[in-house]
């Protein structure tokens, strides 16, 4: 199934390795709850692939550990991934 073309709101969660949001910017309604997210970005989706950029500028030092970024659209996970710093 596609998503219907317009403006969507995507957002990003960044977790950090003890479960805290990574440069907190806002809550979202997600599963009956609200969450932090890192960013947001609004983009016009047309029916086609989409390439979004979204970035947070994290003030605190970033410690060794595995963090997960989660995205969201349309009040669904749309997609994970897992990276580690040494």
């Amino acid at each position: 199934m596609t998503a219907n073309s317009g403006n969507k709101t995507v957002y990003v969660q960044v977790k950090t390795p003890t479960n805290t949001t990574l440069c907190a910017s806002g809550s979202m309604n997600y599963e009956n709850r609200q969450i932090q997210y890192s960013a947001k970005k609004t983009v016009e989706y047309t029916g086609q692939e989409t390439h979004v950029s979204m970035f947070c500028n994290a003030t605190e030092t970033l410690m060794a550990g595995s963090y997960k970024v989660s995205i969201f659209c349309d009040g669904n996970l749309i997609g994970t991934r897992s990276f580690s710093f040494q």
